[in-house]
C-alpha cells in the first residue's frame, strides 16, 4: 500500500484523481495520448435481433437491419452528429438471446457482409467507431449445454446470477468457463478482424472455477482474460472495465 500526502490546491477530490492519474500514466496503465474528440461522442447500443417467447417455441424478432442503422446514421448526420460510438449487438445468427454460444455466424436476415462493412466505413469516415458487439461470458439455458460450458463455484454450483423479475424472459444468466470465454473471442476476432469489437463483461467480471479440467482462480481468470486482449488486432470497447482492462479499451462503455 501506498500512500500520496496532498497539500495546498491539490489538497481535494480534484487533486486525488489528478495524482491517480499520473500514477496510471506512469505504470503505463494509461498512455496518455487519449483520443481528442472535437465534439461530445454520443453512444449508440443498437439491437439488431432478438428472440420472443410464444406458446409452443421461441421467435426470432428482427428489429434493426443493417440498412435500418444506415439510415439512423444518416439521420444523425444530417442534423450535424457524427461522432458515433455505435455498438451493434444481435448480429449473430438468431439473435441476442437466440444465438447458440460462441457462434461466429452473422445473421445474414439483418443484410449483407458488404451492408455491413459499409455501415463500418460510413460511421468511422466521420470520425465515429463502429463495434460489433458480444458476450463471451453469460449465456442462458438455450443456447448451450449449461453442464458442458458453465464454470462451477467452490460449492460445484453453477456459476450464475438470477435477476427478481419474472417479466424477464431468461431471468438466469450463466457464466461459461474463462477458456471457452477466451476461446470464443478469439474466434469472433479472427473472423471479422477488419471490425471493432465490444466485448461485454471480461472488463469487469472475475470469477473462479472449480470444474474438472478447467479449473481457474479469480487471478487466473482475470490473467487469461487480459491474455486475450493482448491478442487482439482492433480497437476494442468494454462495458466498465476495471483498472487491469484500462490499457485495451479504445472506448469505456
Amino acid at each position: 500500500i501506498s500512500y500520496y500526502l496532498l497539500d495546498g490546491e491539490q489538497a481535494n477530490y480534484s487533486g486525488m484523481a489528478v495524482r491517480y492519474r499520473t500514477l496510471l500514466e506512469q505504470s503505463g496503465v494509461l498512455s496518455g495520448q487519449e483520443r481528442q474528440d472535437a465534439s461530445v461522442p454520443l453512444y449508440l447500443h443498437v439491437m439488431a435481433a432478438d428472440v420472443k417467447e410464444s406458446l409452443l417455441w421461441n421467435t426470432y424478432q428482427k428489429l434493426t437491419t443493417v440498412s435500418d442503422a444506415m439510415n439512423i446514421v444518416s439521420s444523425l448526420a444530417q442534423a450535424g452528429i457524427t461522432n458515433l460510438t455505435f455498438a451493434y449487438e444481435g448480429w449473430q445468427r438468431g439473435g441476442i438471446s437466440g444465438s447458440d454460444y460462441g457462434t461466429t455466424k452473422f445473421d445474414t436476415r439483418l443484410g449483407s457482409m458488404e451492408e455491413l462493412k459499409a455501415l463500418s466505413a460510413e460511421i468511422e469516415s466521420d470520425g465515429g467507431r463502429f463495434y460489433l458487439h458480444f458476450d463471451p461470458v453469460g449465456f442462458n439455458q438455450d443456447q448451450t449445454s449449461i453442464g458442458g460450458t458453465a464454470a462451477l463455484n467452490i460449492v460445484n454450483g453453477y456459476s450464475r446470477r438470477t435477476r427478481a423479475n419474472s417479466a424477464l424472459m431468461y431471468p438466469t444468466e450463466y457464466f461459461a468457463h474463462p477458456d471457452k470465454v477466451t476461446n470464443t473471442i478469439d474466434n469472433i476476432a479472427q473472423k471479422y478482424s477488419e471490425f471493432g469489437l465490444s466485448v461485454e463483461d471480461v472488463g469487469n467480471m472475475a470469477y473462479g472455477d472449480y470444474a474438472r479440467g478447467h479449473i481457474f482462480s479469480r487471478q487466473e481468470t482475470v490473467d487469461h482474460y487480459i491474455e486475450a486482449m493482448e491478442r487482439l488486432n482492433q480497437k476494442v470497447a468494454l462495458q466498465m472495465p476495471n483498472q487491469y482492462m484500462w490499457r485495451y479499451a479504445s472506448d469505456y462503455l
